[in-house]
């Protein structure tokens, strides 16, 4: 087995399109943007946004300055088992592999979910929502054995067709007639009361996997820049992103944010910005929160391999467990007491 990952294959954009698509801002900004409504009854969401951001620069400071010394796509693991000790090390890793499987898990199912009745109303095809989810299981496989290029390519393609979307309908809902600008989204006064910290849990999911870039840094083509650059440009984008997105979806749906959110569920965005565009930004919409979980599958499942490749190469793991990548150069050995300037 090769003991390191082919070097050289990712720049800042590509390390930042798949934290990008993890992250799924189509999803974030139908999904968990009412859900953080309808949950909680706070209409905070974009200050709870900001605020998750900010925490998230901090965490990166520490993190990535990490990464440009210890140059391994263990990541948490490789971090913790040099900096602290090897069994904790190993611990933090497990803690990872089984939260990001469950995300991947979740996005399965919601997939399957949402696309079903997808597919039966604009097809006609009366599919059931597990082989929907197979399908899906299958092009992240396919996508996940092929060069990691392949798969830039494609999350590059769905994820930045769903910022767009994003972007149109958040400008749409802005202009739209009777728009009227609301400061309670945006007001820190807003996150105080009961549900103020649900609505900063469900406001943190909105960034899950935003620390996966360190993850490919063997394969950057700049460890010491790279990483960083992508890391912190993303957060700083995303949260901007929702933030403006979130603030325009509340203000347009006024005194009823809540009820609406509770009501139409991921689908409120979508009817916010139909009311111009016409029934089919629903569809359309709809259409691209699938391909949004499909980016989120495959950006976790290169995370997830990673994860185990990393593991295996320090026989936590078998050592065929992610495969044998093309040989590059050795990686930072998280048994090592030194660290790679």
């Amino acid at each position: 087995m090769s003991s390191a990952l082919a070097r050289d294959r990712l720049g800042a954009p590509g390390i930042g399109l798949s934290i990008a698509s993890s992250i799924a801002p189509l999803t974030v900004v139908a999904g968990v943007v009412t859900t953080g409504l309808a949950v909680t009854g706070l209409s905070g969401v974009s200050i709870a946004m900001v605020a998750v951001a900010l925490t998230l620069i901090i965490f990166a400071v520490g993190y990535v300055a990490m990464a440009r010394h210890i140059t391994n796509a263990g990541a948490f693991y490789a971090y913790i088992a040099l900096g602290i000790s090897r069994p904790l090390g190993v611990g933090s890793a497990w803690v990872a592999l089984v939260a990001y499987n469950c995300f991947q898990f979740a996005s399965y199912g919601g997939l399957g979910v949402i696309a079903a009745p997808l597919l039966k109303q604009s097809a006609g095809l009366d599919l059931p929502w597990w082989g929907l989810a197979l399908v899906a299981w299958l092009i992240t496989a396919l996508l996940g054995i092929r060069d990691v290029g392949v798969s830039e390519k494609v999350l590059a393609v769905l994820v930045i067709s769903e910022t767009v979307l994003v972007l149109v309908y958040s400008v749409v809902i802005l202009f739209s007639d009777g728009f009227s600008p609301s400061l309670a989204p945006v007001s820190p006064s807003s996150l105080w009361g009961p549900g103020a910290g649900a609505l900063l849990v469900i406001a943190a999911t909105g960034f899950a996997g935003v620390e996966q870039g360190a993850v490919y840094i063997e394969e950057s083509r700049d460890p010491k820049r790279t990483v960083a650059r992508a890391t912190f440009v993303t957060i700083v984008l995303i949260a901007v992103l929702y933030a403006f997105a979130s603030w325009v979806q509340i203000s347009a749906a006024g005194d009823q944010a809540v009820d609406r959110a509770r009501a139409e569920g991921p689908e409120m965005f979508f009817n916010l910005a139909s009311g111009s565009l016409g029934g089919n930004a629903v569809q359309i919409g709809e259409t691209l929160f699938v391909t949004s979980l499909l980016a989120a599958m495959i950006a976790f499942h290169n995370i997830i391999s990673r994860y185990m490749f990393a593991l295996g190469r320090e026989g936590v793991f078998p050592g065929y467990s992610a495969g044998p990548p093309p040989t590059a150069r050795p990686a930072t050995p998280p048994s090592s007491s030194r660290s790679a300037a």
